[in-house]
């Protein structure tokens, strides 16, 4: 009787030793499947959000939303304020955790974890090189969370470069404005 039992319990482990990976497979193919329907999904409300309907947010506003304050985490970039509350990484423990809560446009420009450009407003200090940087963060940030609303600072200081370059200063700009999406002319 007990060598039956052995028997079938090793038939049973034979068994899975080969299913075993491929449950894992499939689960694995399951996960990422999921994952890439939710960015499109987020990428296209994103693309379809109309910026002047959405509110805006102060710097100090935006520092309540660090994840202790508020349950919520939110991050700006380049003017766009992003829920990352589903993000561990933005968690105040998480290697993000010092953008909770703050604007990140300068230093992800400069792709610098510097924290003295941590809520920098020396965005005329970017080069195009760098907006080109930061245009690619906005990509990544609009494909993974969802846009809540837009950082004043920003708009005011896009309003006064817009002004500038138009007096003929040729400041370094974004090439994306508030009306048009990332990578359009």
């Amino acid at each position: 009787m007990l060598e039956a039992y052995l028997a079938a319990l090793g038939f049973l482990w034979s068994w899975l030793n080969v299913l075993g990976p491929i449950a894992v497979f499939c689960l694995l193919i399951s996960t990422l499947a999921v994952d890439f329907i939710r960015q499109r999904r987020c990428s296209k409300e994103n693309g379809c959000c109309d910026e002047s309907s959405l509110s805006t947010m102060s710097l100090e506003d935006l520092g309540r939303f660090n994840g202790t304050t508020f349950p919520l985490v939110y991050c700006s970039l380049q003017g766009r304020v992003y829920d990352v509350s589903t993000s561990a990484n933005f968690a105040p423990t998480g290697s993000y955790g010092f953008l909770a809560g703050a604007d990140a446009t300068v230093g992800m420009g400069k792709m610098s974890y510097d924290r003295k450009y941590v809520n920098s407003m020396s965005l005329s200090e970017l080069t195009q090189d760098e907006w080109t940087c930061v245009d690619g963060w906005v990509a990544y940030m609009d494909s993974k969370y969802r846009h809540v609303a837009m950082l004043k600072e920003f708009c005011d200081w896009q309003r006064a470069a817009t002004t500038a370059t138009a007096l003929g200063f040729g400041l370094p700009m974004p090439r994306r404005v508030s009306s048009t999406r990332v990578g359009q002319p």
